[in-house]
């Protein structure tokens, strides 16, 4: 499902990520663009835009942070060094909050709504998988 995310989105990045109110954590991660993630780390998740995903509900996106009027003064793209970014909100049969499916690329690029609407279909199809695995905690 990470090489479609990649493929959707010309991204080179992809991860899916557990997150709560304390933490991050990749649990499948497709990194072309050499960040070094590897699946079962933890990041701080106030340090994630992962944790906006997780408050507001709703994907965060952007293409070019450097360009974006919100981004461009975010401290976290300057931080881990990405230009776009495309996390979408994964969740569970029941409507709870599981996590996400993010992309991200150190390079510009551009994202569509349609490719947003993919991505989310695959999210969708994260949080089915994931309902009927017998922990989801």
């Amino acid at each position: 499902m990470l090489e479609d995310v990649l493929g959707l989105t010309g991204l080179r990045f992809a991860a899916v990520a557990r997150v709560t109110e304390q933490r991050w954590t990749a649990l499948a991660v497709l990194d072309r663009a050499r960040f070094g993630l590897m699946p079962g780390q933890d990041m701080i998740v106030e340090k994630t835009l992962c944790n906006e995903v997780r408050q507001r509900g709703e994907p965060v996106v952007f293409s070019h942070a450097s360009t974006d009027a919100h981004y461009a003064a975010h401290p976290l793209p300057k931080l881990y060094g990405f230009e776009s970014h495309l996390s979408v909100p994964i969740e569970l049969r029941d409507g709870a909050f599981f996590g996400t499916l993010c992309a991200l690329d150190p390079e510009p690029t551009p994202l569509s709504g349609e490719m947003i609407v993919q991505v989310r279909a695959l999210a969708h199809q994260i949080g089915e998988a994931m309902s009927e695995a017998p922990e989801t905690a």
